[in-house]
């Protein structure tokens, strides 16, 4: 695999994916479908750069599928803009399903439903649900949107990389690269941050942490401390700013800075877990 191929390709394409959207959607369509363009670049540099076959067997396989499920989803949302009531409902069907799937590797239940399994399904969608709400919050804010989904996924990726799961790691980064490059297309291009991009990225970081975790177990501690990234904003507006332009550049960065302290002990964590 090519490290040139990893960066650019996701990065092109999904702005590329975007520009057809917007296009094909017009004036007023086009800027709530492109958001698609995030899952959809995200998915097939993943597949065509991690060739992890289509069927969902596995976690790994599962998390182009959750990641699909989820922006297609979202999509419907974003053009028949229905009341945030049933965009909630949608995002619990989308959660549920997903987390079910992940929980049982698949939807059939072998050996029947325990109540340790029912629990854990319980404590894993309320988990998986308060992510989405706190991304679903940050709506508003589309810079700390952004730099937050792709701080959480370099997150990952980091501690993919220190237990040698190169797979998982590349995902995640594949995640980011995506997102940032819908982030830099709309700077130049009319377009929505949608529940498109919300739930599709947000889907695919809560599957890859499943598989993160599912594969490498020495890394379920670090990885507690991933949410926090989400909160990193709370902090990130206490840093004084000059009351000029240039204050809309410093922000992100001194977020991604802020973000990056739960990052940096997360991975040290599992470093020292995953250690000899």
């Amino acid at each position: 695999m090519e490290s040139l191929s990893v960066i650019f390709f996701p990065v092109i394409l999904t702005a590329l994916i975007a520009g057809v959207l917007r296009a094909a959607g017009g004036a007023e369509r086009g800027p709530s479908i492109a958001g698609f363009a995030v899952a959809g670049g995200f998915i097939v540099s993943w597949g065509f750069l991690l060739t992890p076959g289509w069927g969902p067997v596995e976690s790994f396989g599962r998390i182009g599928h959750i990641a699909g499920g989820a922006a297609l989803a979202g999509l419907m949302l974003d053009f028949f803009g229905p009341k945030r009531f049933w965009a909630a409902v949608v995002a619990g069907i989308v959660i549920f399903v997903s987390t079910w799937a992940n929980l049982n590797n698949g939807f059939a239940v072998a050996g029947g439903l325990s109540a340790i399994k029912a629990v854990s399904f319980l404590i894993l969608a309320a988990g998986a649900l308060i992510v989405i709400a706190r991304l679903d919050q940050l709506r508003d804010q589309r810079a700390v949107s952004y730099v937050t989904i792709v701080m959480v996924a370099l997150s990952l990726s980091a501690q993919a990389a220190i237990v040698g799961d190169t797979d998982v790691s590349v995902t995640a980064l594949i995640l980011a690269l995506c997102v940032g490059s819908y982030a830099l297309f709309q700077t130049f291009v009319p377009v929505f941050l949608g529940d498109s991009v919300l739930l599709g990225a947000g889907a695919a970081l809560l599957a890859i942490a499943w598989t993160l975790a599912e594969r490498d177990p020495t890394t379920r501690i670090g990885l507690i401390l991933v949410p926090l990234i989400l909160f990193a904003d709370g902090t990130a507006k206490h840093v004084p700013l000059p009351n000029a332009r240039i204050s809309s550049i410093l922000y992100p960065i001194i977020l991604a800075c802020v973000a990056g302290l739960p990052l940096a002990l997360g991975a040290l964590i599992t470093f020292v877990m995953y250690g000899p």
